[in-house]
């Protein structure tokens, strides 16, 4: 029960934070050791992680997609403050990703345990306003859809729920699965392949889900085709959820407020001493604009532009325009008619102008009103049946029914209020 124990402490940004420090820190331990074995001491290598929450059949799943170095990097014999030197170690083999893997499920374990003892003591001082979500999140932990019998499957019902939904793998080089976590170091990136780079870290920075996989039934349920059929014997190819159910899995995808899905550690944090003194990344072909040529840009008609021997990619900021282009695939600046380049004529501030532009394509041109703040008490909760009914006070996550508390200080609210029933919570 570690793995499913482990799934849901990882749901808080807390919990998360302690398993992806215990994961960096072993690994990257792991590395300085095989480095001073290859006669390299004092180095420091350097990592970035890709916090993902999701897995390929709308599951809660957090894990993560870290980028490590296969080195280190060491200062100068002279001890000068020039660039640092970057020295691989030996590659690893399939014995030393066991060992390692093995290394890591004890201590994820050990966490995991200690973890949830913590929060077993800290039950009765739970703060009700997060209960409705953390109701949910055990929820969207397991797989959507009939449940297979638990002889026939693992603890969570069909398979176990990993980033693309397989089951148990079968082996593969330099890949390790042990007491329910994998470990996988089969892909390297040469240092030279800055396209083949920037795609891995594309993969990391997906979306949870895909639009176009995504649509409606005649009956008006949520229909999500598979990206593969899900490896089971039924093998799956879609899911088919609830309105209410499908938005309930999508509020637990979504990240905590302020949190960081893109983390950097050793030579790449932010406070690293070594971060200023790292070689410049190499310089890019260009193409006929002028502009670096990267795989998220559509391709144009380009001349290649050999680099000078020495040259290096200056860190500059993209435009909104190309920023747009490279995450999203759309060339906002490009004419819907032509496909031809467009340019900004004028920025038009008049309201006038505006309106009487807007009317003539007719387009709205009122500002729409604003619907006054409704009371904290003027509450809508959904029953089993997806019915909206008035509440008083109260709040209504699936069969979760908890009283919303107010905010500010109950002891600062002034005059007596009507008596009202204590918080109810009832969990069937």
């Amino acid at each position: 029960m570690v793995q499913e124990q482990l799934r849901l402490g990882q749901a808080d940004s807390e919990g998360e934070a302690g398993v992806l420090t215990t994961f960096q820190r072993t690994v990257a331990a792991w590395l300085r050791r095989r480095a001073r074995q290859a006669g390299l001491p004092g180095g420091e290598t350097g990592a970035v992680t890709f916090i993902q929450r999701f897995g390929g059949i709308l599951n809660l799943n957090p894990h993560f997609h870290t980028v490590f170095l296969d080195g280190v990097f060491v200062e100068g014999q002279d001890g000068s403050d020039g660039p640092v030197v970057f020295q691989p170690v030996p590659a690893p083999t399939d014995r030393d990703i066991e060992a390692l893997a093995l290394r890591l499920a004890k201590r994820l374990g050990k966490l995991a345990r200690r973890r949830f003892e913590q929060a077993s003591e800290e039950i009765e001082t739970l703060d009700t306003d997060t209960l409705p979500l953390r109701s949910v999140s055990a929820e969207a932990i397991q797989i959507p859809g009939p449940r297979t019998p638990r002889h026939q499957t693992d603890i969570f019902g069909e398979g176990p729920p990993d980033d693309q939904g397989g089951a148990t793998p079968a082996h593969k080089p330099l890949c390790a699965r042990v007491q329910g976590f994998s470990l996988h170091a089969a892909r390297v990136v040469e240092s030279s392949d800055r396209d083949g780079l920037e795609r891995l870290c594309r993969y990391g920075l997906r979306a949870p889900f895909s639009q176009d996989r995504l649509s409606l039934t005649t009956d008006g349920q949520v229909r999500y085709r598979l990206h593969r059929p899900w490896p089971t014997p039924a093998g799956r190819t879609e899911i088919v959820l609830e309105p209410v159910a499908f938005l309930r899995r999508l509020a637990t995808l979504l990240p905590a407020p302020y949190q960081n899905l893109v983390r950097y550690h050793g030579v790449f944090a932010n406070r690293s001493r070594y971060r200023k003194a790292l070689p410049h990344p190499p310089a890019r072909p260009k193409n006929a604009r002028g502009d670096d040529k990267t795989p998220g840009d559509r391709q144009l008609p380009n001349v290649p532009v050999t680099p000078k021997p020495g040259e290096f990619r200056k860190r500059t900021h993209l435009s909104w325009a190309r920023l747009l282009r490279r995450a999203l695939h759309v060339d906002a600046l490009s004419c819907p008619r032509c496909a031809t380049p467009m340019v900004v004529l004028a920025f038009l501030t008049d309201p006038a102008v505006v309106t009487r532009i807007l009317d003539h394509l007719h387009l709205p041109s009122t500002v729409p009103t604003i619907a006054p703040a409704r009371d904290p008490d003027d509450l809508w909760a959904l029953d089993d049946h997806g019915v909206r009914e008035p509440t008083s006070g109260y709040v209504t996550v699936g069969r979760l029914a908890l009283r919303r508390r107010r905010p500010g200080n109950k002891a600062s609210r002034p005059g007596p209020g009507p008596a009202r029933d204590p918080p109810a919570v009832n969990i069937s």
